[in-house]
């Protein structure tokens, strides 16, 4: 937690014509977006997964999560690299953004308490508004946007399925 007078590092990126804000310290880092692969009965908020480095990493539209339209693909869309505990195990999620804007350092006293209403995100998910040029910008609360069980989804993603589905369909796997 920051203590008062501490200053903090913000990313500012733009999500469905606006800009947002979060907190450096949740960023691995901001990479180019490549082929997302879709992947069935997940919530259509996770995009899919993509190769990174050899590694899946689940795709979060974060437009869609929060009620927005789909993310466009564009050159500019890229992916911030969070880091989020499944299971107990720290796990990288990629989270889907229309273009990474730039780096602010604020203070604790800088950042105000969100609005119960006029905001396009539900206060819950927002740490407060920051003040950004004459403009507030607000900033999210990453660690609030997925609950417990989406991230069980989002491991089902990165990992496959763990064992042949049970019921009326599964007799299609088993071998003659």
């Amino acid at each position: 937690m920051i203590a008062p007078g501490d200053s903090e590092q913000l990313l500012t990126f733009l999500l469905a014509g606006d800009d947002y804000a979060v907190g450096i310290r949740h960023v691995e880092e901001v990479v180019s977006c490549g082929i997302i692969t879709r992947v069935p009965a997940v919530p259509a908020f996770i995009r899919g997964a993509m190769n990174l480095r050899g590694q899946p990493i689940a795709v979060i539209d974060l437009a869609l999560k929060l009620g927005f339209p789909e993310t466009a693909l564009t050159r500019w869309t890229c992916l911030l690299l969070v880091r989020a505990v499944i299971n107990g195990e720290p796990t990288s999620l990629g989270v889907l953004i229309d273009a990474a804007r730039q780096l602010i350092e604020c203070t604790v006293e800088d950042i105000k308490p969100p609005p119960p209403l006029g905001t396009r995100v539900h206060p819950e998910y927002l740490r407060g508004l920051v003040s950004v040029g004459d403009r507030f910008v607000p900033m999210l609360d990453i660690q609030r946007l997925l609950s417990a069980e989406e991230l069980l989804l989002v491991e089902a993603v990165t990992e496959g399925p763990s064992e042949p589905p049970a019921g009326p369909m599964a007799d299609l796997n088993r071998k003659p």
